[in-house]
């Protein structure tokens, strides 16, 4: 029997792309207070890498 590992399979930047597309699907359903939510979150969080730039 195969076991899968706990560890992300993605590398951060893949990732981020990837819940970026999950995020465009949903903003066509959400609401606009939804949107505004959203929107102040990634105004706050950092960016993958940005310590690297």
């Amino acid at each position: 029997m195969e076991t899968t590992s706990l560890k992300p399979q993605l590398p951060p930047e893949r990732m981020e792309r990837a819940t970026d597309y999950v995020e465009l699907v949903w903003q066509g359903q959400a609401s606009e207070k939804s949107k505004a939510a959203l929107a102040e979150f990634h105004r706050r969080r950092p960016r993958v890498g940005a310590a690297d730039r």
